[in-house]
């Protein structure tokens, strides 16, 4: 596990503000997009980004900026990009399950 690409926080900190990294704990949303700061805040994980990507190609998860918001896409869209939000709270989703799973 590595600390956070972006404001330098280990493993079982929370991230700074203003860092691009966490995902909101009160929408799922990126938390530099939703305002929920310092609420939403979230505790770094130490995956990297390169994991999430490869579960958002793994699971066909795309997305582009359409007129005022990202929306779902192929992935043979010339604006694709990984949908990143959606495979975190995916990852997050499954490894709460797994923790809860086996009581940790």
């Amino acid at each position: 596990m590595k600390n956070c690409h972006d404001c330098g926080v280990k493993p079982g900190e929370l991230h700074k503000e203003g860092c691009d990294s966490p995902h909101c704990t009160v929408c799922g949303i990126q938390l530099l997009q939703c305002g929920h700061y310092p609420e939403g805040n979230s505790i770094h994980s130490g995956v990297e980004n390169q994991e999430i990507k490869l579960i958002a190609e793994v699971l066909g998860l795309y997305t582009k900026w359409g007129l005022h918001c990202w929306t779902e896409c192929s992935e043979n869209d010339e604006r694709a990009r990984y949908d990143l939000n959606k495979a975190s709270i995916i990852y997050y989703l499954a490894l709460q399950k797994i923790r809860n799973k086996e009581g940790i």
